[in-house]
């Protein structure tokens, strides 16, 4: 984040050297704030949590919505029209090569699906949204297309404060059959724990945008953006966000010189390297604690459902997004709880990927993630 900024406001490299005319511009710019509005809203805005809602919303989840998928599909037909014609395939520069692969393999991965039409269908919506991402951000560059997110975000934001005086459906309601959830804070989102990560994403742009311009509205949107994080009681939330904020002004503070480049890599490693050795020194109380069914709050038990699974089919997976909700879902394969029967995910990253793409699928995932810092590399 820290060197993305530095980068968009100094570095004519990340500015696309295109001729552009005007109203193409404004198209894209208009097209592409929809659609992370509509990215970040989800499928249904202020959703009512009632039971009776809940159920209705559980059995129709696999359908989708089909107005939100059209919208998709309207915007990238639209900025592909606009855009193609002048960069073409090297829209395709904005991705790293083992993103590209992940993509193809999700795509690849309907041959052996459990629901093959589901893994299609919801294959085609991942090429139109990133699609539309890196077209975008080729077509307009780092710069334009960060403000976009900015203005959303500082939106986003105002509509959450906003959303808890005008709306009751902008907090967890008492039906709630998990108790922990009653009273929190969810705005337009249709958990606490979403909007948890979008709010904790926000505070990050916001406080960074603080430190990089010093302007006094970006100190208002970061605290708002903090404050209604802290009323989503998304503990997760907290905990990476602070995290995430702390090592990144470490960050933003040493890549200044090239001494504080090597002092912070030395120490990332350092880091990386502690935390191993305290997961293999710490290996069977990790494993047992995460055994338990009522640690986090029922995610152990869904932990070890999914890794059951992965167990049986550890390279290919049950196929792109096919895991949870389909009428021959894999975790029936194993006994369940009922609890484990309306559960649309698996409550981690990394255990859903392991679950839908296989061992394949997660290491190309996680190689798209590595950076490889370069000290002397000059801007």
């Amino acid at each position: 984040m820290t060197n993305t900024l530095e980068y968009a406001a100094n570095n004519e490299g990340w500015r696309p050297k295109l001729k552009r005319r005007a109203l193409d511009l404004q198209i894209v710019e208009f097209a592409f704030l929809i659609f992370l509005s509509i990215v970040i809203a989800g499928d249904h805005p202020f959703a009512p949590r009632t039971p009776e809602a809940l159920t209705q919303q559980f059995s129709q989840i696999n359908d989708g919505d089909p107005i939100r998928q059209l919208t998709y599909i309207f915007l990238f037909l639209l900025i592909s029209l606009i855009t193609i014609p002048k960069i073409g395939v090297k829209a395709l520069n904005g991705m790293a090569v083992p993103h590209i692969l992940s993509v193809i393999w999700c795509l690849l991965s309907v041959i052996w699906s459990v629901d093959p039409s589901l893994c299609a269908r919801r294959g085609a919506l991942l090429v139109v949204v990133v699609g539309t991402v890196v077209q975008v951000i080729q077509y307009l560059g780092i710069e334009r297309a960060l403000k976009i997110l900015y203005w959303v975000l500082a939106g986003t934001v105002l509509v959450c404060w906003i959303s808890l005086v005008v709306t009751p459906n902008a907090i967890h309601p008492a039906t709630e059959d998990d108790q922990a959830l009653v009273g929190c804070w969810r705005g337009p989102f249709y958990h606490k724990n979403i909007a948890g990560g979008v709010l904790g994403l926000t505070a990050l742009l916001f406080m960074h945008y603080s430190l990089r311009y010093r302007r006094w509205f970006d100190y208002v949107l970061f605290v708002l953006a903090f404050g209604f994080l802290i009323g989503t009681h998304s503990k997760t939330s907290w905990g990476f966000t602070i995290t995430a904020a702390i090592f990144s002004i470490y960050y933003r503070e040493c890549w200044k010189s090239v001494v504080g480049r090597y002092i912070f890599i030395a120490s990332f490693y350092f880091i990386l390297s502690a935390i191993l050795i305290l997961i293999i020194g710490y290996y069977d109380d990790i494993v047992k604690k995460l055994s338990d069914p009522r640690v986090f709050t029922g995610r152990g038990e869904i932990w070890h459902a999914v890794w059951l699974y992965v167990k049986d089919h550890p390279i290919l997976g049950a196929g792109y997004s096919t895991f949870w909700l389909t009428d021959d879902s894999p975790i029936f394969e194993h006994p369940v709880s009922n609890f484990l029967t309306t559960v649309p995910h698996s409550h981690s990253s990394y255990m859903e990927t392991l679950a839908t793409g296989g061992i394949v699928g997660f290491i190309l995932v996680i190689l798209g993630f590595v950076v490889i810092p370069r000290p002397f590399k000059r801007r």
